[in-house]
């Protein structure tokens, strides 16, 4: 598969939208098997090092016989033969209910006839042999001695007596089932996921003290500090900002984060993945900052470490300018960079799809495994070299990318022209925004706001859920003495004293409270209300057993809408657009700032909401996979003047997006609807319903505004 991301789809596709289009629906034919990639992910297989000698123990020994490089990697001679040690591969049982304790290593890969980078002061303590079962003559390793030592040396100082390595932990020797590593490239989400900790190697050394010391600094945070007059948040205090630019290049500089594949095991182990920074030995190393106990290397943890380098970019007056452009590309934390400057943030999947296809990889077609893993997609696409999306030759690599991340429900802007974009342009200009409900979810929460059941057609993306609508009269409020409970819940959140386990602090959960007895003073056997109880009842440490799915999610939309309420936002309350005008509400939605509070009965001015969620549990090997919640205002799109809006919104019928609406809904035992988002915004002559109306004064007839032309306004000026 070639690299034709740096073309347009009007390049690859010769002008042709059918032509991309039918592509894209060709493409969802070549699913992979994921569930039998989970299967494979169960028995994973170990180095078993129980039986390994104590490294540090034995470096300090000089009866030991070793191999040692100097900082230049030129080796120094000691005398005699290095000893073979022999390491066993254990696999893991499958019907075990205890998760298995592994380190995972994440290295550049070499082959064993290249100059091998070693960092400094580098030894082998042994000849390192593997043995794959009982009986089996044993195999020298393919992993190099010397880092074998390193992550050895990190796994005892942790006390962990399994190492995961690719190189030896998935079957790919001459003659091995090419089965085996198919099955494996489509998990490492799993494993890397799944491991106690993970271990990065650098090859990069730090020669001096004061690039160690300068390091520490910047893990501990003192070179950044807090500021109420940056955007940011944060600025620089009596730093010499050059030579940390410098440091930070230098380990920068290390060919390993220049790699797709390692990009994706520094993003799926997160706080658990560790780097190994080599360093010459006459440095100390412990002064300012812990850097671990592993003799000729610092441990660094890569989660903080992009945290400080990206607060400490974010200083810089110009981030778009060198080196801080450069630095953040290979470096920054989503977390932070995603949400710099507004109350709204996108999924992961623009800055995922960027940092994936701005690194060198061998094989082009492996991208998209390597996307697939990084967002934990639920649908992947089977990439193997046996495959008609490869072997074929017609598939555009950036089709097949835009598909998979379509394909896993990815709500997008929709685009006047996706001809003019390359797909890593098309999927930054569609990057949708939300609104959390609760702020502690950030990001988290939003790599879960994707489509059910998505299905590419010709005309867009064809998807289930049902459709609310607002009821015009019915705004729910709380008393001025419930808002006044609430106010300093928010005056000082931080240092709010919640119940343990529990999302709403008591003076939430007694407005949430409130709330449910007006809809049953009103409505006596209002389902809705028996939701929202249900939900409330599971707000505490511990929960009451027997937790149904999408309990949090629920507790924190009555989080928001209580939120709402305090900051004088509008809630009102919904039914179900299927049921009869006369049926009980049952949902609430925060409106957004401006809403009309006459919205009147005329069916074009109904404001429509159409929501999802998908069931994890539901799913096989539901562990590993993601709920999936859409609540989005919409209108019906329809070509003809003669048509009412009942008839526009059936089942099947085209929806324009309008922006997110975070809000509580109860569809338990509702059949769910089909319903189709196109890619083209407005087809010409179509009638939209549900939209907003805003005055024009300058005509005598209404103009219908679009949240998605606000939300683009908002998005452009990021």
């Amino acid at each position: 598969m070639n690299n034709d991301l740096n073309k347009t789809f009007g390049q690859i596709f010769d002008n042709d939208v059918t032509a991309l289009r039918e592509q894209l629906v060709d493409i969802q034919q070549y699913q992979a098997d994921r569930n039998e990639s989970v299967k494979w992910a169960h028995r994973l297989r170990f180095l078993d090092i129980s039986n390994v000698p104590d490294l540090a123990r034995l470096e300090q020994d000089r009866s030991i016989r070793s191999t040692t490089y100097d900082e230049e990697g030129r080796r120094v001679q000691t005398p005699g033969l290095r000893p073979k040690l022999t390491i066993p591969i254990v696999e893991e049982d499958e019907d075990d209910d205890e998760e298995p304790d592994y380190l995972a290593v994440s290295w550049k890969w070499v082959d064993l006839a290249d100059h091998i980078p070693y960092g400094c002061g580098s030894r082998e303590s042994f000849r390192y042999y593997i043995q794959r079962r009982p009986g089996c003559k044993p195999h020298a390793s393919s992993f190099p001695d010397r880092y074998m030592d390193r992550v050895i040396l990190m796994a005892q100082s942790h006390g962990i007596n399994k190492i995961w390595i690719d190189t030896e932990c998935i079957y790919q020797r001459p003659g091995d089932d090419p089965r085996d590593k198919e099955l494996g490239v489509q998990v490492m989400d799993l494993v890397y996921e799944d491991a106690r900790l993970a271990v990065g190697l650098l090859t990069t050394p730090l020669m001096l003290q004061d690039e160690v010391d300068t390091l520490a600094r910047l893990m501990l945070g003192t070179i950044s500090a807090t500021s109420e007059d940056s955007n940011s948040d944060v600025s620089l205090v009596n730093v010499d900002i050059a030579k940390v630019q410098m440091l930070i290049l230098r380990i920068l500089s290390d060919p390993r984060w220049s790699r797709a594949w390692i990009f994706q095991e520094d993003h799926l182990a997160a706080y658990r993945m560790m780097l190994l920074v080599p360093h010459s030995p006459h440095v100390r190393t412990n002064r300012v900052y812990g850097f671990g106990n592993i003799h000729g290397d610092l441990q660094v943890n890569v989660a903080r470490f992009r945290a400080s380098v990206t607060a400490f970019c974010l200083a810089q007056p110009d981030i778009r300018r060198w080196p801080s452009n450069e630095i953040l590309q290979k470096a920054k934390r989503y977390k932070m960079f995603n949400t710099i400057s507004s109350e709204a943030y996108p999924s992961t999947t623009n800055s995922v799809l960027v940092d994936v296809c701005t690194r060198s990889i061998k094989e082009e077609q492996d991208r998209v495994a390597i996307l697939a893993n990084a967002l934990q997609f639920s649908s992947r696409l089977d990439t193997t070299a046996a495959s008609s999306l490869i072997t074929s030759g017609k598939y555009s690599l950036s089709a097949v990318l835009l598909a998979l991340i379509l394909m896993n429900g990815e709500i997008l802007h929709n685009c006047d022209d996706i001809l003019e974009h390359t797909v890593l342009s098309y999927v930054e200009h569609g990057e949708y925004l939300i609104r959390a409900p609760y702020p502690d979810i950030r990001q988290f929460f939003f790599d879960h706001c994707r489509f059910r059941s998505p299905k590419i057609t010709l005309q867009g993306v064809e998807t289930q859920g049902w459709i609310f609508a607002l009821l015009p009269d019915e705004c729910v409020r709380l008393s001025a003495r419930e808002i006044r409970l609430l106010r300093p819940t928010y005056l000082d959140e931080a240092s709010l004293d919640r119940e343990k386990g529990s999302i709403l602090d008591e003076a939430e959960q007694d407005a949430v409270q409130a709330l449910i007895y007006l809809l049953i003073d009103r409505w006596p056997r209002s389902r809705l209300a028996n939701h929202m109880q249900r939900c409330l009842n599971f707000d505490r440490d511990p929960s009451p057993s027997g937790a149904y799915p999408a309990v949090l999610t629920v507790i924190k939309m009555m989080a928001a809408v209580v939120r709402a309420l305090h900051d004088g936002c509008e809630v009102r309350l919904a039914r179900l657009h299927s049921r009869p005008e006369s049926s009980e509400p049952s949902a609430m939605f925060i409106l957004p700032g401006g809403w009309s509070d006459n919205a009147g009965t005329d069916p074009q001015e109904q404001v429509l909401i159409f929501t999802s969620w998908d069931d994890p549990q539901h799913l096989p090997h539901h562990r590993h996979s993601q709920e999936r919640l859409v609540s989005l205002r919409v209108s019906g799109l329809s070509t003809s003047d003669d048509i009412s809006s009942n008839d526009v919104m059936r089942e099947g019928c085209s929806l324009k997006k309008h922006g997110w609406l975070n809000g509580i809904w109860d569809a338990r035992g509702e059949r769910l609807g089909t319903y189709l988002f196109p890619f083209d915004d407005k087809p010409h002559g179509e009638l939209q319903y549900g939209a907003k109306r805003k005055k024009n004064t300058d005509s005598s007839d209404d103009e219908l505004e679009s949240d998605d032309d606000l939300a683009d306004i908002g998005h452009d000026a990021r």
